[in-house]
Formats: C-alpha cells, structure tokens, sequence
C-alpha cells in the first residue's frame, strides 16, 4: 500500500502485538518505505488519529476484534469525511473451529465472522454500508 499511495501519501499500519509492531517497522525501514506510520493498536482502539485517513482496509483482522464496536467507532473517528473502510475477511468454518482467536464475541460462530455481523456492528457506529461482496456464493 505504501508503494501505490506514493512517497506524497501515507500508511498506516497498526497492530496490538508488540513483536509484530517491531516487525513491521523493520520490514518497512529494510523496504525503504519512509512514508508508514506503524502505531500500537489496543483491543478497544485501533491506534489511528482522528481523521487522518482517506481509505482504511482491514485483511484478515476483524474476525480477531474482541472488543468491534469499539474499534469500529475509533475507525469511523479516524477516517476523513468521504473516506471508505474495506473490511476482507471470511466466514466462520467448522475446519477452522479449532483456531477459534480466544476472547471474541460469541455471536461470531467460530472462527471467522458472519458478513452481516460486519455489517450490523460497522453501520451501528456510523458507517454506511454501500457494498458487499461475498467470493463464496459466486458461481
């Protein structure tokens, strides 16, 4: 992403893990990437300053919120008005139930998040929900 915003824009990439913080500051420092703020997330936070972002997108992350609503409200603070949020995640999967991440709502069903939960949980803190897409139902 750092790369495609260009050395006029900005990252930032935020983490609660603090090995995982060190890790990607030295990865961006090794990539020469001079534009990553790299900032400590907390369960109930994401870190991020009120509006400073244009875009947010969250990989793989929001089936390991334990505290959603929470972090769905500091993201909606964090994002400029007009910006967008993109949420990649999956469904809950009976093959993946035994790495279910430890302290997440119980309403997730495993691991993993149902998109409607997304939806709910997101639109609840402000956000306007303009799209889904799930790779899943395609034929």
């Amino acid at each position: 992403m750092a790369k495609k915003v260009g050395p006029g824009g900005n990252v930032f990439a935020t983490e609660i893990d603090p090995a995982l913080l060190r890790q990607i500051r030295r990865r961006a420092a090794e990539a020469g990437l001079n534009n990553v703020t790299v900032t400590a997330a907390r369960a109930d936070d994401s870190g991020l300053p009120r509006a400073c972002c244009d875009a947010i997108v969250m990989r793989g992350v929001y089936h390991h919120l334990t505290r959603p609503l929470q972090v769905d409200a500091s993201l909606f603070e964090a994002l400029r008005p007009g910006g967008e949020m993109a949420i990649l995640d999956f469904r809950p999967s009976l093959l993946l139930k035994p790495w279910t991440p430890s302290g997440i709502p119980s309403n997730r069903g495993g691991h993993g998040v149902p998109p409607e939960i997304i939806s709910r949980e997101v639109t609840s803190v402000g956000f306007e929900r303009i799209r889904a897409i799930d790779p899943w139902t395609r034929s």
